[in-house]
This record gives structure tokens, C-alpha cells and sequence, in this order.
């Protein structure tokens, strides 16, 4: 019977912060980690989001003018096609 990662997990032990780990260390550290996600928010989460409710929003636009919701064609509707 194996056993569970988790419970590997749980079972293992974590060693203390290391005496010489200096508190400016830490700070660098805290700093650099913070900007990185910082950056990739404004970068990749943030346009990404803009994108998709600028889509939900045209298509808004495109339903009240036109009476029609735009359907995109997909694999699985070109699949349905077939049969």
C-alpha cells in the first residue's frame, strides 16, 4: 500500500531559519519577491483581465445594437458539424 504525499509531507520535519540569516537578508529577499509579483500583475494578470472585459463588454455592446450574441466557432462546434 503506498503512502500519501501529504502524509509524507506531514511526517517530514522543517528545519529552523538558519542562525546567519541576516535580517537585511530577509529584507532584500521580502523586496525582491514583492517586486516580482508586483511586476507580473501589472504585466501579465491586469492586461490580461482588461482583455477579457473589454471582450464581455463589446459583446454587450454588440447584443443591445444588434439583437445577436457574436457565437465564435470552436473545434468542438466544427466537430458537431460533422455528424
Amino acid at each position: 500500500m503506498s503512502v500519501d504525499l501529504f502524509e509524507q509531507l506531514a511526517k517530514q520535519e522543517v528545519p529552523p531559519v538558519p542562525e546567519n540569516l541576516s535580517s537585511r537578508v530577509h529584507e532584500r529577499l521580502n523586496r525582491a519577491l514583492l517586486v516580482l509579483q508586483v511586476t507580473e500583475l501589472l504585466v501579465r494578470v491586469l492586461p490580461y483581465c482588461a482583455f477579457l472585459f473589454a471582450r464581455a463588454v463589446i459583446a454587450m455592446i454588440t447584443f443591445t445594437a444588434s439583437g445577436r450574441y457574436p457565437i465564435e466557432r470552436s473545434s468542438r462546434s466544427s466537430d458537431n458539424d460533422r455528424s
